[in-house]
């Protein structure tokens, strides 16, 4: 995909807004899995990208060279605040800028997986007859695509379990999106470029694209209890990292980008918040997955999906250091339960989506 600016003059193109983050990588990874296959079917596509001043998805998205525009955003809360009074007018202000932009680039449709810099685009795209498609990741949805559904002409569903949310008439169930760049990681790479022993297990902890303090804190206190057999490669998400330890087999990142296909490949046991567009990568891996889902949040209903179908073990953030490295030094010695761990969860989100997902996309740019 190359990086050029979109064109403003009347040539053929077909240009597409994207909208997908604000909230961390999750909305943003099924929208540039979705875009390189999209300019892989259509060449004349081409693609700008409406999201937030945070720095990951504005790095994710230049990685996979889509143009990129900062629109204001509110955090869209559901509870009272002062805060909010700020959020509406930014809110405004996204709309506005979304009205400029759909002027000057006159795009065939918009797509979005969420994230509260969706909505004020998804309004002004529907105010000008520009169909707007909403994909819905997690099992329950969030406040931004239950604000835009009613504004798109289509929605799709990662799982069935999330039809109920949407009109039956515009839904479509169409599997995980995975970008196919995870399926071929190179699991060598990893022990190179780390310098580990090949013979070693490998436990991966993501701490999530924006951190999980509590998460990283948990992984910390547990190190005293793991074998320094057991190579611990631990990804605390950017400004989170933590005090340096001098325990062998221990290697913490703040960020790991396009090698990151390298490191799930390596892995033996991946721990992770319960994250849609994680999970779904993984699954197709059938990789074994211990998660820790953030409290009060729609990844408990994530988590509770994923562990009813024996697909997940599941450990909370206030588990007892000593429980949770027990878990992980079981499973490291059952290879049989970490297999059945991850067919099961291969089976309960088949990586179907981009096929399914691309025919509907394609159908509205070519108009």
């Amino acid at each position: 995909m190359n990086n050029r600016q979109p064109t403003t003059d009347h040539e053929q193109r077909k240009r597409i807004f994207l909208a997908g983050g604000s909230t961390g990588g999750g909305p943003v990874m099924p929208l540039l899995a979705l875009a390189k296959t999209l300019a892989r079917e259509l060449p004349v596509c081409e693609f700008l990208w409406l999201g937030s001043s945070l720095p990951l998805e504005r790095k994710l998205v230049a990685h996979a060279g889509i143009a990129y525009r900062a629109i204001p955003s509110g955090k869209l809360r559901r509870y009272v605040a002062w805060e909010n009074v700020m959020d509406i007018a930014c809110v405004i202000g996204g709309f506005f800028s979304a009205v400029a932009l759909i002027s000057r680039y006159r795009p065939k449709l918009m797509v979005t997986a969420g994230g509260f810099s969706g909505p004020p685009v998804a309004l002004a795209c529907w105010l000008f007859h520009i169909p707007v498609h909403v994909h819905q990741q997690d099992v329950i949805p969030g406040l931004a695509n239950r604000l835009m559904a009613p504004f798109a002409a289509s929605v799709s569903v990662t799982v069935a379990a999330s039809q109920r949310y949407f009109s039956p008439r515009k839904t479509t169930v169409t599997g995980a999106v995975v970008r196919a760049d995870v399926l071929y990681g190179d699991a060598s790479r990893f022990f190179r470029s780390l310098g580990i022993d090949t013979r070693k297990p490998v436990v991966i902890v993501l701490g999530g694209g924006q951190g999980a303090i509590a998460l990283n804190r948990l992984v910390e206190q547990s190190l005293v209890y793991m074998s320094p057999d057991v190579h611990i490669a631990h990804v605390t998400g950017y400004g989170k990292r933590l005090t340096p330890t001098r325990r062998r087999g221990y290697t913490q990142k703040e960020f790991v980008g396009a090698d990151l296909p390298d490191w799930y490949a390596a892995a033996d046991i991946v721990v992770t918040r319960a994250g849609f567009a994680t999970l779904a990568e993984l699954a197709a891996l059938r990789k074994t997955v211990v998660v820790v889902p953030m409290p009060r949040s729609h990844q408990e209903a994530n988590a509770a999906y994923f562990a009813d179908r024996q697909g997940v073990r599941v450990l909370a953030e206030t588990a007892d250091p000593k429980i949770f490295a027990e878990n992980i030094t079981n499973l490291l010695a059952d290879a049989q339960a970490r297999k059945r761990l991850g067919d099961a969860l291969y089976t309960s989100l088949p990586p179907s989506g981009l096929a399914a997902l691309t025919p509907l996309i394609l159908s509205y740019a070519k108009r």
